[in-house]
This record gives structure tokens, sequence and C-alpha cells, in this order.
């Protein structure tokens, strides 16, 4: 059993949460005319295995501040080839589920999820109890809810960390390939 930070190892995960949430907004804004969509994408073709390394950091970190997934995978698709990007993306996915399913109890951020979507997290709550992995796979592959959500009852529930990832694993593969490939002809069309 994984110990609880006290309050003031909570408080201290948010300072730090909170930290690096106003530090990424104020580069943004600072850089904002930087930041072009020509730039980065040439940024990224000039530098594709730093650009990788920042992008699969970026997706293993966004869990921890409830950031979709989705936007991440659409620049990730303008920006790299398709199964590098659907690799990325699956790299970002489990690393991500697994730190939320690691954190939730270590450091307290299950009430983040709790007050954020306190009816879904009882009704799933519920219902994985009687069907645990098959409810993974279906939540990961529905593409409107976020996966953090199913991995904090996961967690909750104490299901198996190997188990949730290889859930989510299978749902987040399969959506992620019908984004790629629908990202890829979607560029397709607006480039011809």
């Amino acid at each position: 059993m994984t110990p609880r930070l006290g309050r003031r190892g909570q408080l201290s995960a948010l300072i730090i949460w909170a930290s690096v949430a106003a530090l990424v907004l104020t580069l943004i804004f600072l850089f904002r005319d930087q930041l072009t969509a020509e730039q980065v994408t040439g940024w990224f073709a000039d530098n594709l295995l730093l650009a990788s390394l920042a992008y699969t950091l970026i997706l293993c970190m966004r869990g921890i501040f409830l950031i979709p997934s989705t936007p991440l995978l659409f620049m990730g698709i303008a920006v790299f080839p398709a199964a590098w990007v659907w690799s990325l993306n699956m790299i970002g996915i489990i690393i991500s589920s697994a730190i939320v399913y690691l954190m939730v109890r270590s450091f307290g951020f299950d009430y983040l999820v709790r007050e954020r979507y306190r009816a879904r997290a009882v009704q799933l709550s519920r219902l994985m109890q009687k069907h645990g992995e098959p409810v993974i796979i279906g939540w990961s592959f529905f593409p409107v809810v976020p996966t953090d959500v199913i991995i904090y009852c996961a967690a909750t529930l104490r299901l198996s960390l190997t188990r949730c990832l290889i859930a989510v694993g299978i749902g987040e593969g399969i959506l992620i390939t019908f984004y790629v490939a629908g990202g890829n002809q979607l560029l397709t069309i607006l480039a011809d």
C-alpha cells in the first residue's frame, strides 16, 4: 500500500503543479510570436529526436494536469510520420496512465478528479466492480471522455496496474489508429 502524503505534502504538490502550469502559460504568452504553425513544424522536422522526446514527455505528464491527449495527438499528426506519432502517443498514454494510477493515492490527486467528475466517478466505480477491464477498454476507446477518470477509478478500486494498462493500451490503441489514419487523410485532402 502506498503511503498518503500529509496535508503539507499535498499542499506542496499542488503548489508545484500550479507553478509548472503558470510557467508554461507564461512562456506561451511571452513567445506567442515565435509559436506559429510553420515555425513549430519546421523545428519538429529539423529536430526529430529532440522533438519526439519533448512531445513524449508532454504526453507522459499531461495526465497529472488533466489535459486531454487528443489535441496533442492532432498536433503530432501534423508534424510526425503516422507510425511514429502512433508509437509516441501510445508510450505517452501508457506512462501517463501509470503515473496517474500511482499518484492518485500517494499525492491525494484523487480529490481533483473526484470534484471535477463526481457523478461519472461514482457510476464508473459501480460498473468497474462488476466488469473491470472491458469497461476500461470501452472507456479508453470512447473519444469524448478523459481516460484519466477511468484510471482514477481503477486505482481507487485497486485493480491491477498491469491489467489496467493493458486495457488502456487496447482501447487507446484502436482510437489512436483511427485518429492517425483520419488525420493523415484530412491533411492529404487539405494539401491538395
